[in-house]
Formats: C-alpha cells, sequence, structure tokens
C-alpha cells in the first residue's frame, strides 16, 4: 500500500501556521493549541482546576494568555476573582436569559492568545451551535490564537461535536461503573481499571479535586497536572 503525502509538510513557510510557544508545558502537559472538555459533578472541582491550570501557564509577568473570556450561564465568586486581580485582561460573558448570543469567533483579537471558558451550557440548546463552531472552525485559523474548555456535568449528555474535536479530557470521578463504561466507549484509554484506582487513592483519597488529565491525540493521562505510567 503506498503511503500518503503528506502536503502539510511541502507549503512553503509563509503559508504554514507558525507554532505557538507553551508556557509551563512541562508543569501542566497541555498541548497547545488546546481544547479541553472537564467533566464532573457538582463541586468536584472543575472550575478549581482551571484556575489551577492558568496559574501553571502564567510563567512570570508573561504568561501563556493575553486574555481570558469567561462565558457562563451565572457568575460564581472564582470568576469574579480572577476578574479583580486580573481586570484588563479578564472578560465575563453572563449567559443570562435566552436572548443572550456568544461573541463571534472573528471578534477575538488574533493578535492575542486568547482562552475561553464555557461554563455550565451545556442545556442552553440555542447556545450550542455557535459552541460547536469554536471546537470546529479554530483548527483552520492561523497563527493559533483560540483556545478553550468546556465545563461540564455530564459528559455523555455533552454534545457530540465537542467530544470529537477535544484534546485534552479532565474527568472528575464518576459515581457509578456504567457512567466510566459509557466514556470509556469515547476514550477507549479509560478502559484501564487501574487509572480509576489510582485516582480513588492518589494522596488523600477523600480529596474530590482530583482529576484524570487524557491527553487524546498522546493517549496518556496524568493525575491532575503530575505524570503517570498508566499503561
Amino acid at each position: 500500500m503506498s503511503k500518503l503525502i503528506n502536503f502539510y509538510e511541502l507549503l512553503p513557510d509563509e503559508l504554514k501556521v507558525k507554532k505557538v510557544p507553551n508556557i509551563g508545558f512541562k508543569n501542566h502537559g497541555i498541548s497547545m493549541p488546546c481544547r479541553i472538555l472537564i467533566s464532573g459533578s457538582s463541586n468536584q472541582g472543575k472550575t478549581l482546576s482551571i484556575l489551577n491550570y492558568l496559574k501553571l501557564a502564567q510563567n512570570g509577568k508573561k504568561g501563556q494568555y493575553d486574555r481570558i473570556t469567561v462565558i457562563t450561564k451565572k457568575l460564581e465568586p472564582l470568576y469574579e476573582y480572577i476578574k479583580m486581580k486580573n481586570p484588563k485582561n479578564v472578560d465575563i460573558i453572563e449567559m443570562a436569559d435566552d436572548d443572550s448570543v456568544l461573541p463571534t469567533i472573528e471578534s477575538f483579537n488574533g493578535a492575542e492568545q486568547n482562552f475561553v471558558i464555557f461554563d455550565d451550557l451545556i442545556n442552553e440548546k440555542h447556545l450550542m451551535k455557535d459552541i460547536k463552531e469554536f471546537f470546529t472552525r479554530v483548527r483552520k485559523l492561523k497563527p493559533y490564537t483560540l483556545n478553550m474548555c468546556f465545563i461540564t456535568q455530564d459528559f455523555r449528555e455533552t454534545n457530540s461535536t465537542i467530544r470529537k474535536n477535544m484534546k485534552h479530557l479532565w474527568l472528575f470521578k464518576p459515581t457509578t461503573e456504567r457512567e466510566k463504561a459509557m466514556i470509556a466507549q469515547d476514550v477507549p484509554l479509560l478502559k484501564n481499571k487501574q487509572l480509576w484506582t489510582r485516582l480513588e487513592h492518589k494522596e488523600h483519597p477523600d480529596d474530590p479535586n482530583n482529576f484524570l488529565n487524557v491527553d487524546i491525540n498522546k493517549n496518556t493521562v496524568r493525575i491532575n497536572f503530575e505524570k503517570i505510567n498508566c499503561c
């Protein structure tokens, strides 16, 4: 069988997408550009996890992201806190009613590194078409300046387009074996029961804030941001 030619490698330099420096990669392991899906029940620490990532991506005065945009159904104190600490670099957009509209992809400054947080929007069906655009169209943008995460309380109920286009999955402890099996249908690596055991007994077994950090492309796993040998 003949090998397919990778025409991307033949592109002249002016057409190639420039690689973005990945500040703090050794500490967090998140590839750029990033599309993260964070799934867990209420009060498991989903928002805490993304704020910890943003802190790890901040290296001295110059961090990974020039602007952080939070798009949420309901404002919460942690987002107010980061806005208070970074008033010029953090935007918060509340989707308070059915008439609310998302900012367009084109409205983001292509000269800046942007990180967009979609939080608690799984039931906002009128917004889902536009959210899916973020997870599909940004792959074709150049340079890669738009990065994002989608925070959900239910992995299986999350739109399939978002699930298919995620590069990283952060998964807090599911409540049932059936739920684990359903997730493993999308992410076969998670059929490994040892991963769940390690998550449940990670240093502080009663701490609900531990999560599996799966790199979908590399087929590797961390617990929180710590490397582990899993397979």
